[in-house]
This record gives C-alpha cells, sequence and structure tokens, in this order.
C-alpha cells in the first residue's frame, strides 16, 4: 500500500518531472554526439576502405603494365626467332619465362598458336598443366578482338578463374597467328590484394560484372553472389549475399554473412569489368563508441539518484493540500456533489485550483439537471420518428408484385430512421404501373415530399391511362406543394401492358434502370426529363420497348451505385453491370442478394451514406 501511495503520489510526480527535463535534454545531447561520433567515425571506416581500394588498383595496374611490357618484348623475341628459324617455338627462351613468372609471382606465361581449325593451342607455358590444353572453350580469337588492351577475367583451364594479359601475335597478313600471356590465379591475386594494407579482419574478394563470387580469402563465399537490394527483406536464398547502399556514405554498402554485420566497398580491376571487393566487420570500430556512450549514462545516472531524492523531500510538504483536493474529487466522483475544497495556508495555487473546482461541482450539477431534460427530449424524439418509419413501412406496398406471370423481388434500406426513397405499383387492367423514386435529402424532409409525390402519383394512375399525362399531371400539383423551396423528387414511371409483353417508360431526372436481355447482354432505359418539382413542363420524352421472356428489368436509386467504402471510392453503376452480366443466379430474389452480398464487400461495413432501392422484375 505505502509503495503504490509513494509512486501515485505528487512528489514523484514532480521527482519523475524533474529528472525528465533535467536528464532528458542530456540523454539527446548525447545521442546527438552519438550520432555525429558515429557518422564520422564511419565515414573515417570507409575512406580507408576506398585508399585501400586504391592502393589494389594501383597494384594491379603496375602488375597488367609490366606483364604487358614484357609480353611485348617476348613478342618481338618471336617475330626474331620466326625470321631467323620460321618457328615460332618458345623452347629456346622457356627458362627465362619461367624464371619472369616466378619473379612476378604470375601463375603462368604461355605461347598459344592458332591451328588450322582456328583454335588457340597451348605450344610453350612456363606451367606444364597449359601444354598443349585447347583454350577455346575458355576463349578464342574473336573474344580476343572485342576485349580493349587485351586484358581480362576468365575461366582458367587449371585455375578456375585467372586474370589473362595477352598480346596477340600478327602476321604479315595482319592475321593472328598466336597469343602471348600471362595469367595471374585469382586464388593467388586476392592473397596478394590482401597483404597491400593491414585492416583488422579485412576480407578480399574478386566477382564478376554480376556479382558472382570468383575468389576470396573468405573461402565460405566461393560460389556465392552478391546482389543490392533496398532492403533486407525478404530473405533471399544462400547462394545469395544481399547487400544494401548506407545512404550516408558515398559508395559504401553494408550486408550481413554468417549472423554479423560488415561493411562493403568495391571497385573495378583495371581494364575489366570483374570487381575487387573489400569487407570489413562493423564491430571494429563501434567498440570505443560502445565505451563512450557507457560513461554518458553512469553520469546520467548519478544526475537521476542525486537530483530526485533532493526533488522528492522538497516535494512531500506541498502534497498535502492536493491530497485534500485529490479525496475531494474522489467523493464527487462518487456522486457526493455536497462535498467542497477548504483552503490550505500552504496550498498557494493549490487554493486556486480547489475554489475553481466547486464552482465546477456547483457547474455540474446544474447541467446534470439540463442533461436530464435533454435526454428525455431526445427519447421523445426518436420515439416519434420510429413512429414515422413505422407508418412509412405500412405505406409501402408489402410482398412482391402479383401480376400475371411476373416475377420480383424488392431491397430497401433507409439511410436513416426514415427514407426519401421510395417504390410502388399499380395494377390497372392489363397494366402495370411501377414507380421508383428519390427524393432530395434524406430523413424527414426527403420522406415527406416523397411521400406526398406518391400520393399525386397514386391519384393520377387511378384517374389517367396514358404515362405522359400522368406525369404532367402529377408535377403540376407537386410544384404547387414545393413552390420555390428548391425541394424536388427524381423519378422513373413504367407502364407495362401484360397482353404484349411492352414497357413504357418516361426518367424524370432518375437513376437509368438496366434491362438484361435473356440472351445475356444489358442495355440502359435511357430518356431525359426533369425531376418533379423543379418546373412545369408541358412534355415528357416517352419510350417504349418490347420485352422478351426471361428479361430482367432492374429499377435502382442512386443509393446503390453511390454506396461508398472506407476510401471514398463509389461503387458506380460499371460495377453493377458487371454484378449483373456476369452473376450467378435465377430469380430476382437470387440477384437481390448477389447485390447485396457485393456491396456488403465492397463497403466493409461502413456507414450507409443514402438510402437504397432496389426493385427487380423478371418476364
Amino acid at each position: 500500500m505505502f509503495k503504490r501511495k509513494l509512486v501515485g503520489s505528487l512528489a514523484f510526480r514532480v521527482l519523475f518531472s524533474s529528472i525528465l527535463f533535467i536528464v532528458t535534454p542530456l540523454i539527446f545531447y548525447a545521442l546527438y554526439i552519438y550520432e555525429v561520433d558515429y557518422q564520422e567515425k564511419l565515414n573515417d571506416v570507409f575512406t580507408e576502405m576506398h585508399l585501400y581500394q586504391k592502393d589494389q588498383t594501383n597494384l594491379i595496374h603496375q602488375i597488367e603494365s609490366s606483364n604487358l611490357n614484357f609480353l611485348k618484348a617476348i613478342y618481338e623475341l618471336i617475330t626474331l626467332i620466326q625470321e631467323q628459324s620460321g618457328t615460332s617455338s618458345l623452347n629456346k627462351i622457356d627458362l627465362l619465362l619461367k624464371n619472369f613468372s616466378s619473379n612476378e609471382n604470375l601463375s603462368a606465361i604461355f605461347y598459344l598458336t592458332v591451328n588450322k581449325d582456328s583454335l588457340l593451342i597451348c605450344a610453350n607455358s612456363s606451367l606444364k598443366a597449359y601444354e598443349h590444353v585447347n583454350f577455346n572453350p575458355y576463349f578464342n580469337v574473336e573474344y580476343l578482338k572485342s576485349v580493349p588492351d587485351n586484358i581480362f577475367v576468365g575461366k582458367d583451364p587449371v585455375f578456375g578463374h585467372s586474370l589473362f594479359i595477352t598480346f596477340p601475335v600478327i602476321n604479315k597478313s595482319y592475321e593472328i597467328v598466336g597469343v602471348v600471356g600471362a595469367s595471374i590465379a585469382l586464388t593467388k591475386l586476392v592473397e596478394k590484394l590482401d597483404t597491400v594494407r593491414k585492416l583488422y579482419d579485412a576480407n578480399v574478394t574478386i566477382t564478376d560484372n554480376d556479382g558472382k563470387i570468383l575468389a576470396s580469402t573468405d573461402a565460405k563465399r566461393l560460389h556465392k553472389k552478391f546482389i543490392e537490394v533496398s532492403n533486407f527483406r525478404p530473405k533471399l536464398g544462400e547462394q545469395f549475399i544481399p547487400i544494401k547502399q548506407l545512404p550516408s556514405v558515398n559508395e559504401g554498402y553494408e550486408f550481413y554473412f554468417n549472423h554479423k554485420r560488415r561493411f562493403l566497398t568495391l571497385t573495378e580491376i583495371p581494364k575489366t569489368s570483374a570487381k575487387i571487393v573489400l569487407t570489413l566487420p562493423a564491430s571494429s570500430f563501434l567498440t570505443k563508441l560502445y565505451k563512450s556512450l557507457s560513461e554518458l549514462a553512469s553520469l546520467l545516472l548519478f544526475i537521476l539518484i542525486f537530483g530526485g531524492i533532493t526533488s522528492f523531500i522538497l516535494t512531500i510538504r506541498f502534497t498535502k493540500p492536493l491530497n485534500q483536493l485529490r479525496k475531494v474529487m474522489q467523493q464527487v466522483g462518487h456522486g457526493d456533489l455536497q462535498h467542497q475544497f477548504h483552503k490550505d495556508p500552504l496550498g498557494f495555487e493549490i487554493n486556486l485550483l480547489g475554489e475553481q473546482f466547486n464552482q465546477m461541482v456547483i457547474s455540474l450539477g446544474n447541467y446534470i439537471e439540463e442533461v436530464k431534460k435533454e435526454r428525455a427530449f431526445k427519447e421523445a424524439y426518436q420515439k416519434e420518428l420510429q413512429i414515422g418509419k413505422e407508418i412509412q413501412a405500412s405505406l409501402l406496398p408489402s410482398g412482391k408484385i402479383d401480376f400475371h406471370e411476373l416475377e420480383s423481388a424488392i431491397y430497401f434500406q433507409p439511410a436513416k430512421e426514415v427514407a426519401g426513397d421510395f417504390y410502388d405499383w399499380m395494377e390497372k387492367g392489363d397494366n402495370l404501373f411501377i414507380t421508383i423514386a428519390d427524393g432530395v435529402g434524406k430523413g424527414i424532409s426527403g420522406c415527406l415530399y416523397a411521400f406526398d409525390l406518391r400520393s399525386t402519383l397514386r391519384a393520377c394512375e387511378t384517374i389517367y391511362d396514358d404515362l405522359s399525362e400522368i406525369a404532367i399531371k402529377t408535377n403540376a400539383i407537386f410544384c404547387e406543394d414545393t413552390k420555390e423551396n428548391g425541394s424536388f423528387v427524381t423519378a422513373f414511371l413504367a407502364k407495362y401492358h401484360f397482353p404484349t409483353k411492352q414497357l413504357s417508360y418516361i426518367n424524370c431526372g432518375h437513376n437509368y434502370p438496366i434491362l438484361k436481355r435473356g440472351r445475356g447482354h444489358l442495355e440502359r432505359l435511357e430518356t431525359s426529363g426533369i425531376a418533379f418539382g423543379v418546373e412545369c413542363f408541358d412534355s415528357v420524352e416517352l419510350k417504349k420497348i418490347q420485352l422478351e421472356e426471361n428479361d430482367y428489368v432492374i429499377f435502382y436509386t442512386d443509393g446503390l451505385t453511390d454506396a461508398q467504402n472506407k476510401e471514398k471510392k463509389l461503387f458506380t453503376e460499371k460495377r453493377l453491370m458487371h454484378i449483373i452480366e456476369t452473376g450467378s443466379y435465377n430469380s430476382p430474389e437470387e440477384l437481390v442478394k448477389l447485390i447485396n452480398l457485393e456491396i456488403s464487400l465492397f463497403t466493409k461495413q461502413t456507414d450507409q451514406y443514402d438510402d437504397i432501392t432496389i426493385l427487380i422484375l423478371k418476364i
């Protein structure tokens, strides 16, 4: 209990706040210094790595230049020998080749001749394993013609991969009759490059242009492939080593190998497309940073303990009036609005807070009384709306349309308690009058005007048979009711004549119904017209269409096509037509269920924005 009171006390909170505002800036400053120091040391590491690679490329450049000069001299000797003896054999200078190869730490110096089949055959070599080997599977004359400076990294018949330095032997007809070359096995080359400088746990690797590892001082990396990625997820196969560029370092990368983070730089081997890859463990430069951070953490801990104890002792005395105010608040929280705060000699600002709390309690009591009155009013209002909803439901036709052989289905879902949408039908002899309408706005106002229009339409349908005359007469009466208050109702009026299966229709600013033929294709029942109540009109556009057995006619309001999902995208007429055209259903009821299912999947429980009405007929 004591521990709980201590943690929840004002003294503890003041202590916590003091420490927070003293230590937090120091922590942020320390983190800033750490970040700056980290970045500086990181740049230093990569600078050292770039210098290391510069020395490596200089070394390779020297090797290439010295060997190329030697090969030129060998070429001159070959030319001289050929002029004197008529043969290009190097048997006379074999010892010279072996000595140079050994002194320059080369894998081999060799001479390839071009036979009658244009094959490159090794005639002489400082390495016996090269002699009489056909080099065409590794490189041929045409390839050498395409290689700049005749220097390249390629497959080696003995060492797997080597750096080749070649010089073509050309006869008087300017044809290549042989090739003088030197090779350095990449395994030997990486060992030589690794000795250029001494860096902690550095690894040297040579890859081809695609990142495939050809040689490395770390044997575990052989036959793997470096691949640049933007992030380390998802994981790639074991044969890949993903590397990611560091945004704060120029031409610097990081990667993980054997669960350890390493840094990486790369550069091209001079005059080739192969690359030298240098890697270092990231932990090699972080040790000093961690030590500095631990020293700073010790200082912050001292400030926390010393300053915290002092702040806690000074704060305890000032908690008494606050505790009194807390108890008063608890009593008020339990419903005792008569409990009040009393001033304390050392209360200072707490006394002012207590007096304001007393005034708040008085105001709260008055507000509770007002809320009770408002709640009673809202409950009465909701009851009236429920009655309105029941009245609206009783005015709309119940059940299905029972007219000769017609099949039908109806879906009606208000956005609020009462709706501005309505649907209606009336049988008159062999004719069936059908109406679907949408009043401007939602709720009570839309509902009143919509059902005013419904009553007028039913009266006119009773008196008149002509659909155009019904629309004109109804609009004239409805305009008298709406006057110039801006209210209007869109509607689609249709008359179905059973003996001929002919549908006459008028559109008064409403959505076009969709006709699906029994053969499968869709049509829109398009006709122009303005909504009821906008202005009086003397004529309307009446159209007729011949229906056939198994045709579907789908009437609907814009609440269907304007249904929205969480991204504020609309359901749209296009999506509705796609459902009607491709859906699987055998009756109007199944089609209504299918449309409702698609709306639910699209809106994903988003609040309904507008009334939705669907009326479907099947001939």
